[in-house]
């Protein structure tokens, strides 16, 4: 009988476990930067990549905690991409010639924890004042084509020394017109870049 008793006892907190499981688990998202983990980051969570390239349909959001982590209850199984900003800080920072694709793809989270690292970013202007074409390079590779009298912003881009060279593509009598740009990307700072003049 005590035998009995026993199986039937097991049976039962057995029974309790499997029946309390409803389909959820923690995800546990860690901030961190060049220091080490970051405490009151606002983290959140997104269903698309194209919600969290533009930072829209939130899903889920939470706070870091004083050891830099955020504690969500998902569904098991289901991805997210993690978004995490702190003032001029976030970890979808961009530098030229990375798709904004490759960034959301390194942020993507698919179980019970994921560590994310902020970086700190600020924008870049370009402004072609000319009525002719320019192409924009970072070392060889193109970043932009701007038609005459046009601009382009790029947000969240890496801070740090920017280097950019603006080539003529049409409208030139014998070679075209060639400029160059180099200066400092600062947290939360814009750097513009005219051109031809």
């Amino acid at each position: 009988m005590k035998k009995l008793l026993s199986i039937l006892a097991i049976a039962s907190v057995a029974l309790f476990f499997t029946s309390c499981d409803d389909g959820m688990t923690d995800l546990e998202i860690t901030v961190r930067d060049s220091s080490g983990s970051v405490s009151f980051v606002s983290v959140g969570l997104y269903s698309s990549q194209d919600d969290f390239i533009n930072g829209r349909n939130r899903r889920r959001s939470a706070t870091t905690n004083s050891s830099g982590v955020a504690t969500f209850r998902i569904e098991s199984g289901t991805r997210y991409y993690v978004r995490a900003s702190s003032g001029c800080r976030d970890n979808f920072a961009l530098s030229f010639g990375t798709p904004p694709s490759a960034v959301a793809m390194a942020n993507t989270v698919f179980g019970s924890a994921r560590t994310v690292d902020l970086r700190p970013i600020g924008t870049v202007v370009l402004v072609n004042n000319s009525s002719n074409p320019y192409r924009v390079f970072q070392g060889n590779i193109q970043v932009a084509e701007l038609p005459g009298n046009t601009s382009r912003t790029f947000t969240n881009m890496n801070a740090g020394l920017v280097s950019l060279r603006a080539v003529q593509v049409s409208g030139f009598v014998l070679w075209p017109t060639e400029r160059t740009f180099s200066n400092t990307l600062t947290c939360g700072g814009t750097l513009t870049f005219r051109f031809p003049n």
